[in-house]
This record gives C-alpha cells, sequence and structure tokens, in this order.
C-alpha cells in the first residue's frame, strides 16, 4: 500500500507532508495492520506499524479505523474482486488518501528487474517546511542483482532539472525494497518501495532528499523477468518448494538437449 497525507494551514497553505509505503495486512475477520516506512517533512526514512479494525458490508463501502500508532479513520472500498483496495480518510494532523493492490506471495532482489516507467508529485522542503510543489518522471533500471539506474526528470516551482541517476536496491522476503541513488547533480534520494501487482511489474515509491519528498507509481516497461518462471501445470499460485516449473527464455544454454529416462537399477 501507498498512504500520502497533507494538512492544511488555517491560511489555506500546505504546512505538513506525509509519505507512507509498505505493507496492509487484512486477516479476513476485521483486523487489519500497515508496516510502513514513512517520510514526513524531514523526518525520513521511518517505521511505523499502526493497527486497527475494518468492516466490509454487502455494498463495499467499508470503514477502517487505526487505534494503534494512531489514531485515524478512514473509508475502505475494495475492487477489483477484492484485490486492489482505496483509502480515504484523517487523524489529528493530515487528510490521507492511499491504495492498494495484492502483492506476490514472497520477493527476491530479481523481483524488481527491468525497466519502470514511474510518474508522481510531492513537496520542495527546507527546515522542515514545504516551499513548494514539485513532480518527477521518468525511467529506473533494475538489474535484478541489487544495482539501479536511470534518468529523470524533477519540475519544482516551474524549474525542470533532468538528471541521470544510479545507485542500489535490497529488497525484502514481504516485497517491500529500498534503495539509495544519487543523480549526476550530486543529490542523495533515498526510496522505499512496494510491489503493487502480483506479477512484480508494478510498484509504488516514496522518494525523499535533503530538499524534496515525493510519491509516485511506476509501471513495468516490457515483460518481467519474473514472469518466466511459472507454474508447470499452467495454473496460478506461483512456485513452491518441490514444485515443478517451466522457464521462458532465450539463450538459456549453449546447445539442445532431450530428457532422457532414468537408467534401470
Amino acid at each position: 500500500m501507498v498512504l500520502t497525507g497533507r494538512s492544511v494551514s488555517s491560511t489555506g497553505l500546505f504546512s505538513k507532508s506525509y509519505y507512507g509505503v509498505g505493507t496492509a495486512t487484512f486477516d479476513g475477520v476485521g483486523k487489519v495492520t500497515f508496516n510502513l516506512t514513512t517520510n514526513a517533512n524531514r523526518a525520513q526514512n521511518g517505521a511505523q506499524t499502526l493497527a486497527g479494525i475494518y468492516t466490509l458490508p454487502s455494498n463495499c463501502a467499508g470503514t477502517l479505523t487505526i487505534t494503534s500508532g494512531d489514531t485515524a479513520s478512514f473509508t475502505l472500498i475494495p475492487y477489483n474482486n477484492g484485490q486492489n483496495f482505496t483509502l480515504t480518510g484523517q487523524d489529528a494532523t493530515y487528510n490521507f488518501t492511499g491504495s492498494g493492490a495484492s502483492q506476490p506471495p514472497a520477493c527476491l532482489t530479481s523481483t524488481f528487474s527491468g525497466v519502470y516507467a514511474f510518474s508522481g508529485n510531492g513537496f520542495s522542503i527546507a527546515a522542515s517546511a514545504i516551499t513548494g510543489a514539485n513532480t518527477i518522471s521518468g525511467l529506473l533500471q533494475f538489474d535484478g542483482a541489487g544495482s539501479v539506474s536511470g534518468n529523470w526528470s524533477v519540475a519544482t516551482n516551474g524549474v525542470l532539472t533532468p538528471a541521470a541517476v544510479s545507485g542500489h536496491y535490497t529488497v525484502s522476503a514481504p516485497c517491500v525494497a529500498a534503495a539509495t541513488i544519487s543523480d549526476a547533480n550530486g543529490n542523495a534520494y533515498s526510496l522505499a518501495l512496494t510491489a503493487a501487482a502480483t506479477t512484480g511489474a508494478d510498484f509504488s515509491v516514496i522518494g525523499a532528499s535533503a530538499a524534496s519528498l515525493f510519491s509516485a507509481t511506476a509501471h513495468s516497461t516490457f515483460t518481467n523477468p519474473g514472469l518466466a518462471v511459472g507454474n508447470a501445470a499452467g495454473v496460478s499460485g506461483g512456485t513452491p518448494p518441490g514444485s515443478l516449473f517451466s522457464i521462458y527464455g532465450f539463450n538459456l544454454s549453449n546447445s539442445e538437449a532431450q530428457p532422457r529416462s532414468p537408467s534401470s537399477a
């Protein structure tokens, strides 16, 4: 899931911002837990656990109430047969909007692999104060082994700054990732990502530097290499240990071969 929040002053100006990305776990009987990495103004890369209850009537216009880690109320709307959801709500500081999608059962570094197009928006900051708005878009290429590179453009208060970027990333089993990258102008960014599709072909991301915060969504520009491994039976459900699986691709071996029957004892 990704969750963003805004606080507006009495004069109508944005005064505070919040970005969170991570996982939302629904137990199916009314309890929910959020495990998030958060950026709030200049407080970056915080770990936040929120817990509460949810209700979901037959018309799918549900409620979600956070009672641990914060006190917040949301409207919860699932769609796509429960594979996706949206959130709208507030706590004492922020007005929130959020969304979530089903993830793969587990992820490896190679889950985030290939070229992803992304776009998003956020704020420029200075001394914990919001100084303007920004938008960001570009391409990020993950090599499947921990390195990331690409090009993006950041527009802040009407000034567009394109830059090449490069860095490294790590992935944890719950399908969340962290990346540290630098651009050619010497600016360092920290990114927090979470897979937003069961194939790993989409992700949500929040980013932060010394001068900006943003949230964005990304989509694979071609078939994710992870999709080349499938259950041999041709059904969904992944490839658990001990199962048969099929691998599709090009140049997987130096020569062709045929399966052989095992020798008799």
